[in-house]
């Protein structure tokens, strides 16, 4: 995610504020590290190879060779015939520089909600999947038209790149039982397995005694 935000006073220091500088990029597609995750009992045999071929079948979808829109058509006809959610890996469709909508349902720990479908919440970002400063991403694709409660509601953060406490412009969803799983980043299966975070737009806010929409009154503008 981009924070976007303000920060002042100390800086704070854990591990994840020393990741970067104690450490250094792994390539892509370098296996050792599949080899040690199989060892190590971190991941199965079969989700390695799932997600393997799940990143080389992207690599070829979008390598310009002409014939992307039918793999991506392979994948969703493939994918629906097993009750999973389709291809991932799309853009957003607002431009980059334009305004991107928001919308305040004033969400809060407890309360129940349903994430909106892919195709929704592609409406609301920009081509490389931004919202007022937060990034959408293929990892929380695999939640989209699930229902859950809100965990938490966050404001204020701690940059892992500068150590300084951020108060947030817009608030961060965190939901209950959702976490990112590492099966789409780049390099594969990210270790974290951090809570990811949501945009209010991204939900919808249920009434509990009906599991339907609730009349909450939803402030929806265009900001950038």
């Amino acid at each position: 995610m981009n924070i976007e935000g303000t920060s002042s006073g100390p800086r704070y220091v854990c591990q994840a504020t020393q990741l970067t500088p104690s450490t250094k990029p792994l390539k892509e597609w370098s296996f050792p590290h599949f080899v040690e995750d199989y060892t190590s009992r971190n991941e199965e045999l079969g989700t390695i190879a799932a997600g393997l071929f799940k990143m080389l079948y992207r690599t070829v979808a979008e390598s310009g060779l002409g014939f992307g829109s039918a793999m991506r058509w392979v994948y969703d006809k493939f994918q629906s015939l097993r009750g999973r959610t389709g291809y991932p890996f799309r853009k957003g469709l607002l431009p980059v520089n334009g305004p991107t909508p928001t919308v305040k349902l004033n969400l809060q720990p407890g309360d129940l909600v349903r994430v909106k479908s892919h195709p929704e919440i592609l409406e609301t970002v920009n081509v490389h999947l931004g919202n007022r400063g937060m990034s959408f991403h293929a990892e929380l694709v695999s939640h989209c038209g699930k229902t859950t409660r809100v965990k938490t509601r966050v404001t204020k953060l701690v940059d892992e790149k500068t150590g300084h406490l951020v108060t947030l412009k817009n608030p961060c969803i965190v939901l209950e039982g959702v976490k990112c799983s590492g099966r789409h980043v780049r390099p594969l299966f990210c270790p974290k397995n951090c809570d990811p975070y949501w945009r209010e737009i991204w939900l919808d806010k249920l009434d509990a005694q009906d599991n339907c929409p609730a009349n909450a009154q939803a402030d929806a503008h265009q900001t950038v």
